[in-house]
């Protein structure tokens, strides 16, 4: 799944902040598991893209 972080956040694996703006490739569940906690969203990948 890709993100994009829409707040800035201290990752709870890594403990490193990520700023928003950044775009990330991450598995399907810490995927949604960020966008529910309200610090990213989801980018949908076109055919185009890949």
């Amino acid at each position: 799944m890709k993100i994009k972080v829409t707040k800035r956040y201290v990752d709870k694996y890594t403990k490193k902040i990520v700023e928003e703006g950044t775009e990330t490739e991450m598995t399907a569940e810490r995927g949604k598991e960020l966008i529910k906690e309200g610090v990213a969203k989801e980018v949908k990948v076109t055919g185009k893209e890949v």
